[in-house]
């Protein structure tokens, strides 16, 4: 750029001469260093007069162009990004929105999440007493299983914690020492533990059962001192919740067997090693992708239990998440 304290140039005499004339050229380049695609913008600058003094007007023209490598496996986020919002724009086309986490506008009926014909009757409309029970959702497990198997995993949409903390694991007795830590320290005690005769093992219970939880929110495998002692009082409160519960209405005594019996379940898991990497960390910090909650379940073999009461929405944003990733994995990879 020319000097911004030029004197302007006197005329010549000689009517017809030309005047004196300022060129300014003004080029950015930027090259992205993962798709070696280049973008430069030119802007150009002709005048009898200096550019500082035609301020604001430097630039009376501009360009601009692209090069470089634009597609291929260095640009594979986007990619996969563009494979996303392809499905998604599929579950608008069929009848819903295709916003993630978007609630259902039909009472009684979760709306298609593919269009017809893909996927079979797992994406057609879902009865939303199967949603919330957990059945269609461990149908559109399976099947994102399967399909995985033959084009491997994809884009997924985000899970963020707020949904994580609200989804219940069935299937086997690990799911009981999934749902049981991810809460320790705040257990859901029933009516039958108000009993002063149980407040002394209703607090060691706790404090035991902690004890343990702490390490499989970690994903690591409880020391087995923790578990022995774990264990032991367990079998201590069992034997004292008898002939409480005898003298409970039916409804609370039925709850207080619910409970001793997703304990016992934990334990098993715990003494036949389901320990390690049964919950994972980032569930409860950083959440997780569609994707990834599958592939954790499926090597756990855990399902889909029922949606705690009022928190059913949270299961209909799920399964509508799922059905998005099991569409996108029937379709082919541009």
């Amino acid at each position: 750029m020319p000097p911004l304290n030029l004197l302007p140039t006197l005329p010549s005499l000689n009517p017809y001469a030309q005047p004196p004339r300022y060129n300014l050229q003004y080029t950015t380049n930027v090259t992205n260093p993962y798709t070696g695609a280049t973008f430069a913008s030119r802007s150009y600058y002709t005048g009898i007069t200096p550019p500082a003094w035609s301020y604001p007007t430097y630039y009376p023209q501009s360009g601009a162009y692209m090069s470089g490598q634009t597609s291929g496996q260095s640009n594979l986020a986007y990619q996969m990004q563009q494979d996303l919002s392809r499905a998604q724009r599929a579950v608008a086309s069929a009848g819903g929105s295709g916003a993630v986490g978007e609630k259902p506008v039909v009472a009684g009926v979760i709306e298609p999440v593919g269009a017809p014909g893909v996927g079979g009757k797992v994406l057609a409309p879902a009865d939303r007493a199967k949603v919330l029970s957990g059945e269609a959702l461990n149908d559109l497990l399976r099947e994102i299983a399967k399909a995985e198997t033959k084009v491997g995993a994809r884009a997924s949409a985000y899970l963020p914690v707020s949904l994580l903390d609200e989804v219940r694991f069935g299937g086997p007795d690990a799911a009981d020492a999934v749902n049981l830590a991810r809460r320790a320290g705040s257990l859901n005690f029933p009516v039958a533990f108000n009993d002063p005769a149980l407040k002394d093992l209703r607090a060691a219970l706790d404090r035991d059962f902690t004890a343990v939880a702490v390490a499989l929110q970690a994903g690591k495998v409880p020391e087995a001192a923790k578990r022995t002692q774990f264990e032991a009082t367990l079998k201590k409160v069992e034997t004292a919740l008898v002939p409480v519960v005898k003298a409970l209405p039916r409804d609370d005594a039925d709850a207080a067997r619910r409970f001793m019996t997703q304990l016992s379940n934990a334990m098993k898991a715990l003494k036949a090693g389901a320990g390690n990497g049964l919950i994972d960390p980032k569930w409860s910090s950083e959440g997780t992708a569609v994707a990834d909650l599958v592939k954790h379940m499926t090597r756990h073999k855990l399902l889909f239990a029922a949606a705690p009461e009022g928190n059913e929405e949270t299961y209909t944003t799920l399964h509508r998440n799922l059905g998005i990733y099991l569409f996108l994995l029937t379709q082919p990879k541009k």
